[in-house]
């Protein structure tokens, strides 16, 4: 099995039905939807919910950033004002701060879809591909990557 590197945009249509262009943002519109194991889009009203009920003071939830998924986990996805998606590890508790992972909402789209493949195929003998994979949707990603790919 290969694992590919497709569009955000194609992703988007397929996932949500997303017609047109891919904002910088996601939908107001779009329903929860589990793209992965650790990438769990979640719907307008249960990401307000999400990041209104975070414990993380340092994060800047509902200032700076907002919460627009989940992982399996307990972490959390965030997107800041100007489209860059961080990741906020539960396990920090209230010390947690995004951790910047150098993607806008599109590369977020691509890094699931990689994932989700990844997961589908269950061979850990494709780790480096994704690694690599990873990498080309933005450089150094795959080190800012939080979870192990050979668990």
């Amino acid at each position: 099995m290969t694992i590919d590197l497709r569009p955000a945009a194609d992703i988007a249509r397929e996932v949500f039905g997303a017609a047109g262009s891919l904002g910088a943002v996601p939908a107001r519109e779009w329903l929860h939807t589990e793209l992965a194991g650790d990438f769990v889009f979640l719907s307008l009203p249960e990401a307000e919910r999400e990041t209104a009920g975070r414990d993380a003071p340092l994060a800047g939830l509902g200032d700076t950033h907002r919460v627009f998924a989940v992982s399996g986990a307990g972490d959390a996805w965030l997107i800041d004002e100007e489209g860059h998606v961080s990741f906020l590890d539960h396990d920090r508790g209230a010390d947690a701060v995004p951790q910047n992972m150098g993607v806008g909402f599109a590369g977020w789209l691509q890094m699931a879809d990689v994932i989700a493949q990844f997961e589908t195929a269950d061979d850990v003998r494709l780790a480096p591909a994704v690694r690599g994979l990873l990498n080309a949707i933005c450089d150094g990603l795959a080190e800012r990557f939080p979870y192990s790919l050979e668990a």
